[in-house]
């Protein structure tokens, strides 16, 4: 569990020197990825928080795969809280989104957790 807190550290350095670039699509995934250290740390308020900065990112761009995959991480989030309507809730957004996309291993993932 301590490689987590570092990496927190490196993320945010991350953050930091993307929220200057023109392009937010990057942003959007590292803050995504920030969210698997949040879990493992149990900061779910800050995961809760880096999550709805990169769902609005990734809405602005139009990126509905980063999108999906962001609700099958927040349906992990929610089921570790036993919040699971919302668990579930994620899980069937991201299934649906990812069929359509055509993201077979997405889709199978998300399946899974709406299982």
């Amino acid at each position: 569990m301590n490689q987590f807190s570092p990496a927190l550290n490196h993320y945010d350095d991350a953050i930091r020197l993307m929220t200057a670039l023109p392009e937010h699509l990057e942003l959007a995934r590292t803050l995504h990825a920030k969210l698997v250290p949040l879990f493992f740390l149990g900061r779910f308020p800050e995961l809760f928080a880096a999550a709805a900065q990169a769902r609005q990112l990734f809405e602005s761009v139009g990126d509905r795969r980063g999108i999906a995959r962001l609700n099958v991480n927040l349906s992990h989030a929610y089921g570790r809280l036993d919040r699971l309507h919302e668990s579930l809730e994620c899980s069937e957004q991201a299934a649906e989104s990812l069929k359509d996309l055509g993201d077979i291993e997405g889709y199978v993932s998300a399946a899974i957790n709406s299982a």
